[in-house]
């Protein structure tokens, strides 16, 4: 996430409601915070996972359709990883 910022900046809210999206520094944070704690993120994170493995992910929930990413910079034939 730190080498492709303008790939996840849109798409993360900042704390504060007030100032819209993540700014640099808050976003600098955030990837900190994910990187060296147990906090887990969303779909960023997974989209993040996807594209360093080359790989499809696929989240399996309970109760809810299997998220897939799709992606064409992926390996072509490669399996996806799955998370549960």
């Amino acid at each position: 996430m730190r080498a492709y910022p303008d790939e996840f900046l849109p798409f993360l809210e900042s704390a504060n409601e007030a100032d819209g999206l993540m700014g640099a520094a808050e976003y600098a944070r955030y990837c900190d915070t994910v990187e060296s704690t147990g906090e887990w993120g969303g779909q960023p994170e997974i989209k993040a996972l996807s594209k360093y493995y080359g790989a499809p992910v696929h989240v399996l929930q309970a109760g809810t359709d299997i998220v897939k990413t799709e992606d064409a910079t992926l390996a072509p034939g490669r399996g996806p990883i799955l998370i549960s």
